[in-house]
């Protein structure tokens, strides 16, 4: 299984092999009970440059191997055969990757694409990645008397490092969350892309600039720019843009005009290269306040679109005032909604009743998980009041200003099995696309309904 997911991930990455220039190799070993190297953490950088510097005050103390070092691109191939064996060789030394005690003992390794955002998180990597991972307990494996021992020598050594957990966060760039498990080894190569869409791509009226922050030899026959523009009356513009360098310009720098046939509601950049997407950036176009008379009262008052935007930007970073905000928005979604969120009442916070007067929205909202609280519970019990008393379908929506990728799976489930929608921050975004297109209420609990989280293969939808 590993030889198998090792040699994929080979001929992943083998289209871009030439872009790459070197590894980066962090390694953390311990000393197992058998006295052999036991892998910690292994993070595999390939890098299209240097990133960093070497990092050359790694603590040397008994038990614990700590190494960072550069090895030439060309030695890639013979080091991902080494690890689907279950070994690496650092430094004159074994350290084994293998699972005692199970069947085959190779580590088993699965590739994940990671997301511009995503990559940057979890590796400080500033471009999609693709990742070739591995985990393993290490229950059994090394003394917990030792495990003290090499914690109180980091805190002895010159200069201190506060334990495992310190070495592995601000060595290895290891999540916080994931830096104190001493129970846990990991090894993942990590192969970025080295393209992203800059800050400066944005859209003027009829004219969108993109602007690209390239690795220094990019191969510039290989990098496009799809762009799709949803004009007035349902019109959609479909234009590929490709790159080339233009004297003056920084080399760290790619800049391309595009003239759209008229101004857009909105518009999508994705940026692809070698055929693979590496980035994407949805830009707000002039909405159509003449066709809305609440885009045009909200266009006077907040600032039309952007404000409604920096309205729910501000609502997430800082956690106030969210049920106003989305009040506000399913006001322009064709909704008719009562907020009760700032009453003393034990109520939901908004109801949104569709102008068809046949079903309702019944909308909890939170800074915080999901499950704060009980939230999904009393929502589910509200939701089910709020049709008792009124006679009319009602469906569940939780909405929470955190990302998605920090909602836990447990209160992902109970919202399953409520058949509850979740709408977390990443969705605030196509939220106000549906306000700019004038999607009607039926449209908009389309879409909420595919927010419900499923589970496994299954899926739950709202009964009508």
């Amino acid at each position: 299984m590993a030889v198998e997911e090792v040699e994929g991930f080979k001929r992943l990455i083998l289209p871009f092999l030439a872009d790459w220039k070197s590894l980066e190799l962090r390694v953390i070993a311990e000393k197992g009970r058998d006295g052999q190297w036991v892998l910690n953490s292994l993070r595999v950088f390939l890098e299209h440059q240097a990133r960093t510097p070497l990092e050359e005050n790694l603590p040397k103390v008994e038990g614990l191997l700590a190494v960072d070092e550069r090895r030439d691109v060309d030695q890639l191939f013979v080091l991902l055969d080494s690890l689907a064996q279950g070994e690496l060789t650092l430094e004159e030394e074994r350290i084994s990757l293998k699972r005692p005690n199970t069947s085959p003992p190779e580590p088993s390794f699965y590739t994940r694409r990671r997301e511009r955002l995503d990559s940057l998180a979890e590796f400080g990597i500033d471009s999609a990645s693709f990742v070739l991972a591995s985990g393993d307990n290490l229950s059994g494996r090394l003394l917990a008397e030792e495990f003290r021992t090499v914690n109180d020598a980091l805190r002895s050594h010159s200069p201190p490092w506060d334990g495992l957990a310190d070495l592995r966060r601000n060595f290895m760039g290891i999540p916080k969350d994931q830096s104190t498990r001493n129970d846990w080894a990991s090894a993942e190569i990590v192969a970025p892309l080295g393209v992203n869409l800059a800050e400066q791509t944005e859209l003027r009226e009829m004219q969108l600039e993109i602007v690209v922050n390239p690795f220094p030899h990019v191969d510039l026959k290989s990098l496009k720019a799809a762009v799709v523009g949803h004009l007035p009356q349902g019109i959609i513009s479909r234009i590929m843009v490709e790159f080339k360098r233009s004297e003056g310009r920084s080399a760290e720098e790619l800049r391309t005009i595009v003239n759209l046939p008229d101004v857009p509601l909105h518009a999508t950049v994705f940026l692809t290269y070698r055929g693979m997407s590496a980035d994407g950036k949805d830009l707000r176009g002039k909405a159509l306040s003449s066709a809305n008379p609440r885009l045009a009262i909200l266009e006077k008052i907040a600032g039309g679109i952007d404000g409604l935007a920096d309205g729910l930007e501000n609502a997430r970073t800082h956690g106030r005032e969210i049920e106003g905000w989305i009040a506000l928005v399913f006001s322009l979604l064709d909704f008719v909604p009562s907020h009760y969120g700032s009453t003393p009442w034990e109520a939901p916070d908004i109801v949104a009743f569709a102008n068809s007067k046949e079903w309702m929205l019944v909308i909890e909202c939170t800074a915080r998980e999901p499950d704060i609280g009980g939230k999904t519970t009393k929502l589910a019990t509200r939701t089910k009041e709020v049709e008792q008393v009124s006679g009319v379908k009602a469906f569940p929506v939780l909405i929470t200003a955190l990302d998605r990728s920090m909602l836990n799976t447990t209160d992902l489930e109970k919202a399953s099995k409520e058949a509850i929608a979740v709408v977390s921050a990443n969705e605030f975004p196509e939220l106000i696309r549906l306000v700019e297109e004038g999607a009607t209420s039926v449209e908009t609990r389309n879409f909420l309904e595919r927010l419900i989280p499923r589970q496994g293969y299954s899926s739950v939808y709202w009964k009508t």
